[in-house]
């Protein structure tokens, strides 16, 4: 799936430093309307997974899933960037688990 190919991009960018969406959230944790702005990005991100999924009854949870484990990866990819073999090893993992999931679609 293209959007998890373009995470790994930018988690490898030098500047990565995790979802500004997010840190905008804790930092301005008050304000509706940051508020909103985050979950309408996230909600975006959420159906350009959910778009790419074939019409099946599990696509809704297919979607989730993936949605969750995206979020981790953007997490772990700050966490983790020190260091590089645990990293890699959990990006690999989780780039299996995807493929498994969109595999059992099929």
């Amino acid at each position: 799936m293209q959007i998890f190919k373009w995470h790994l991009d930018w988690f490898n960018q030098d500047d990565f430093n995790g979802c500004l969406f997010v840190r905008a959230k804790e930092e301005i944790h008050n304000d509706h309307a940051v508020q909103q702005l985050v979950i309408e990005h996230k909600e975006f991100i959420r159906k350009l997974i959910h778009d790419q999924l074939p019409k099946t009854p599990q696509r809704t949870t297919l979607t989730n899933q993936l949605m969750v484990i995206l979020e981790g990866l953007i997490n772990i990819s700050v966490v983790y960037k020190e260091n590089k073999s645990l990293y890699d090893e959990m990006i690999h993992d989780s780039f299996d688990l995807v493929l498994k999931k969109l595999s059992q679609q099929d």
